[in-house]
């Protein structure tokens, strides 16, 4: 099953990328993950490193990238060994990365750079639409996946909600993600939700937006400990070990915006 082509495993249950959410749906607190974000929502620059190759999906990449207000193009490579040193040589903020590198993948060196640097962001660019693909880079780390045919709007939507921390988990880049459980028309089953408490629907909803314990706790006047508690046992109900996946659930099921 792992080495089952994604998209023709997935086929019809999923929207493209490039396919806009129906603002009808999405509640004002998760708005912000599908609108385009400007330059000026940063306090800085974004800096960035592209990893590939390719040239012409390096040039390309570059010349898209560089007019773009708010982001910086600080470096290239064509290698893992070159990725690596350049990584360790330039500091970007954002790495974009080709998943297959002519002397490794994008996995192995997801785990080199966050070993050696655990604020650079990784997001992984490739035609490689396996499932055992996509489990590896993110269990080696990566903060994103998207695949190369992914629109320009998408991208660079995806590039500033990365470089400022937040999760992107809107609907749309969830929608490509295996593993999640789903219902037969290929929504998620949001069925295990009725079993939270009031305060963890209120909860899983920041959690949503990619906030951290402390941040939450702030919102809603509790303990950080507390919080900590009410997600550990979130999970549990949930069946899940990651924020991620919670997020993802909540994201994707009939009654999104409505906990």
């Amino acid at each position: 099953m792992d080495e089952i082509d994604l998209g023709r495993a997935l086929k019809g249950r999923f929207v493209r990328t490039e396919m806009p959410h129906p603002q009808s749906r999405i509640p004002n607190s998760q708005r912000d993950l599908v609108q385009p974000i400007r330059a000026g929502r940063t306090s800085r620059m974004i800096r960035l490193m592209i990893a590939d190759n390719q040239e012409l999906i390096r040039l390309g990449l570059h010349a898209m990238l560089a007019q773009e207000p708010g982001l910086s193009i600080i470096g290239e490579a064509d290698s893992l060994a070159e990725t690596i040193a350049k990584v360790e040589q330039v500091r970007p903020d954002l790495l974009l990365l080709e998943y297959h590198l002519p002397d490794g993948s994008g996995a192995e060196a997801c785990r080199l750079l966050l070993k050696k640097n655990s604020k650079i962001r990784i997001l992984i660019m490739s035609w490689d639409n396996r499932m055992t693909t996509f489990r590896r880079v993110m269990k080696a780390g990566a903060h994103g996946f998207v695949y190369k045919d992914i629109c320009r709007a998408e991208l660079l939507r995806t590039i500033r909600l990365m470089a400022r921390g937040d999760s992107n988990l809107n609907s749309i880049a969830v929608n490509r993600v295996p593993g999640i459980p789903r219902r037969a028309d290929g929504r998620s089953d949001g069925s295990r939700l009725s079993l939270l408490s009031p305060q963890e629907r209120r909860i899983l909803p920041l959690l949503a937006e990619g906030k951290t314990n402390k941040e939450i706790a702030l919102k809603l006047a509790l303990a950080e400990r507390t919080i900590k508690n009410y997600i550990a046992n979130m999970f549990r109900k949930l069946k899940i070990g990651r924020r991620v996946q919670a997020a993802a659930i909540y994201l994707q099921a009939p009654s999104y915006g409505a906990l």
